[in-house]
């Protein structure tokens, strides 16, 4: 996928349009970078600016991954809590069946 997006990327810049026409089509690129490269491309500072939007991409991501893993464990400890409880209530509900049928 990435490689189909990379070589259309290439083939749009041969055809002529800019860098940041390309990019202004791709819905994963934050608004923040769009701005950046159309910023940096009508300054002739590209090769600058190409270095920080990718270090901001790489924050952004750790950021939501971290976001992620943070999620994930109180979901965790949920998921496991109510297999628990059930695993334990199956195995309880036969025994007070059995008791409930001696009185």
């Amino acid at each position: 996928a990435l490689r189909r997006q990379l070589s259309s990327i290439e083939q749009r810049l041969i055809e002529g349009r800019s860098l940041t026409q390309i990019m202004a089509d791709d819905p994963y690129l934050p608004s923040l970078v769009r701005g950046m490269l159309a910023a940096g491309e009508e300054a002739g500072e590209l090769e600058r600016i190409l270095p920080q939007a990718a270090e901001y991409c790489a924050r952004r991501a750790e950021i939501i991954g971290q976001r992620v893993a943070a999620l994930a464990e109180p979901i965790m400890i949920v998921v496991v809590a109510g297999l628990i409880f059930f695993a334990v209530l199956s195995f309880l509900l036969p025994i007070f069946d059995a008791m409930d049928a001696m009185m």
